[in-house]
């Protein structure tokens, strides 16, 4: 048997997990900016249930904001693309 009990009527602003990526110890989400055009935010995370995890922007995105829930890793793999070669 397996059971949720709820203790409290806390809500907070949540994504998918898939939408959530990590480089290190930093988490990071992907906000639109133009067709094709995005930009990463640093968020903290909080509590995760039922793949969706709790998040807290570094910065103040707004609430109309268009979020990367699909394909979040490969913008974060673009980004740190060449990061690690050395010569």
């Amino acid at each position: 048997m397996e059971a949720k009990i709820k203790i409290d009527d806390k809500n907070a602003p949540s994504l998918p997990d898939e939408a959530i990526v990590n480089n290190g110890d930093e988490h990071f989400i992907y906000v639109q900016k133009n067709k094709n055009q995005f930009r990463q935010v640093a968020v903290s995370i909080g509590a995760s249930d039922s793949g969706f995890t709790e998040v807290v922007p570094a910065e103040q995105v707004g609430l109309d904001v268009m979020v990367v829930t699909k394909g979040a890793y490969y913008l974060l793999s673009q980004l740190t693309k060449g990061e690690g070669e050395h010569d």
